[in-house]
């Protein structure tokens, strides 16, 4: 990425002066901004990125922390003494701080509770309580709340004595700190009589949601009604939070991806990110699912087939034929799952250009792994509703797993190759489905000319 020239720059130092100063390397990456020094982080070998970590100032080690991926944030918590974890979180906003929390051993959190400010660690225990995927877990109380009965000048002072506010609205509660109303910054501003109490002035129709309300329905509501910031509340109607814009954005995209990951049949948020079992068990259902549809159409097939064949079209490969659905359509439906992880992650910049080969590693054992019990449970399977199956069964089974590796590797380096070209790699998807198709067939045909006898 253009953008991250700089630290290019450093990550070259780095590789090339084993002795680099590392005190003089964190006062360097202290200029960068937050996301760039967590990308910096972890591309580096990990004891590196730890050291320097350790040598950051809290407030800049505490952006960075909430920059990183979640596997990583775990490995740098559990290598920080407890004060040194605490002072950092002492820096965060509350919901950012509650994440972080949510993370630690149970051993760890008293004592992180004990070296946090006050406020913070009330704000912490508040916050955690809810599920991660919730309004709740979403919110911060970091805001600003006035009563209905204050002025606009008592609103204006609030506002100047608040600290790293994300939003530009400012709630209004009656005595029984209820939500009666919301009022902008800029109408605050433009009121000339700030004598005037805010409940004259203010919005009193305010939409708002429930802690325990799912997160994808929490950006449906602010979607629909065209929210910038949404306020929390519990069942009392009282103001228990807020959930900002660049959350909002950051589930929307979250829920985007998974959704899209879905439809192309692997159930997980960030696929390249897991481990290799979970992808495999993520993405098994619906690929047995079309191993089994194989088989009924195999057999469904066969009720064609009469008792001579023709003569020219030995009895094996002419059985064999019918099989040819369930390689075709496994191909194919690896090769979309690969296409739409590399095309979102692209997008979204979970496939990183400096990693393509590292990801793919990855995502061509999971293959590998997929094919191996795709071949098993398919030789099985005709097993059971073929007669003399053994070479037939070792046929679809050999040419399956071939025809998944080949797959992956097409759902996944056409778009990236695409992408290289300057082109939108979203257009790959068509050419990606008639490649798998086309090798998946020529692969079979071939297997059948090679492994199966001439003569039933």
């Amino acid at each position: 990425m253009p953008e991250r020239q700089g630290i290019q720059k450093l990550l070259q130092e780095l590789e090339t002066q084993p002795g680099l100063d590392l005190k003089k390397l964190t006062e360097e990456l202290s200029g960068f901004p937050p996301a760039d020094i967590a990308y910096f982080f972890q591309v580096i070998p990990q004891e590196t990125a730890i050291a320097l970590f350790r040598l950051l100032n809290p407030e800049t080690a505490g952006l960075v922390l909430v920059e990183m991926e979640e596997s990583f944030q775990r490995d740098l918590i559990n290598s920080l003494s407890v004060q040194k974890l605490a002072d950092i979180i002492d820096t965060l906003e509350p919901d950012d701080a509650a994440d972080i929390y949510n993370l630690l051993p149970h051993g760890l959190r008293i004592g992180i509770l004990e070296g946090v400010n006050k406020d913070l660690a009330r704000d912490i225990r508040h916050l955690s309580r809810y599920d991660q995927e919730t309004a709740g877990g979403l919110m911060t109380t970091n805001y600003v709340a006035v009563q209905i009965s204050d002025t606009v000048r008592d609103a204006l002072d609030a506002l100047r004595e608040a600290e790293d506010l994300e939003t530009d609205q400012i709630y209004v509660i009656n005595d029984h700190k209820q939500l009666v109303g919301v009022i902008s910054v800029a109408e605050l501003l433009q009121e000339k009589d700030e004598n005037k109490p805010v409940g004259s002035i203010m919005d009193s129709k305010v939409i708002s949601v429930h802690p325990d309300l799912d997160q994808e329905e929490v950006v449906q509501e602010a979607s629909t009604y065209g929210l910038s910031t949404v306020p929390v509340v519990n069942e009392r109607n009282q103001l228990v939070g807020i959930i900002t814009a660049d959350d909002l954005d950051q589930v929307a995209e979250e829920e985007a991806s998974e959704d899209m990951y879905r439809m192309a049949g692997t159930m997980s948020r960030h696929p390249t990110r897991k481990p290799i079992l979970t992808r495999v068990a993520n993405r098994l259902p619906m690929l047995l699912v079309t191993i089994l549809n194989g088989l009924l159409i195999a057999k469904l097939i066969s009720f064609l087939q009469t008792g001579d064949t023709p003569q020219n079209i030995p009895d094996l490969r002419f059985s064999a034929l019918r099989y040819l659905p369930i390689v075709v359509a496994l191909a194919g439906n690896i090769a979309n799952i690969e296409n739409a992880i590399v095309v979102r992650g692209i997008a979204t910049s979970e496939i990183q250009t400096e990693f393509l080969f590292k990801t793919f590693g990855g995502e061509l054992m999971t293959n590998i792994l997929i094919g191996i019990i795709c071949a098993t449970l398919t030789f099985l399977g005709i097993g059971i509703i073929e007669s003399g199956w053994f070479p037939l069964g070792t046929l679809v089974s050999t040419a399956l797993g071939i025809s998944v590796i080949f797959s992956a590797f097409a759902g996944y380096w056409v778009p990236v190759g695409v992408d290289r070209m300057e082109l939108d790699p979203a257009l790959t998807g068509p050419l990606v489905t008639a490649l798998s198709d086309l090798s998946g067939t020529a692969l079979y045909i071939i297997s059948c000319l090679l492994l199966l006898p001439t003569q039933a």
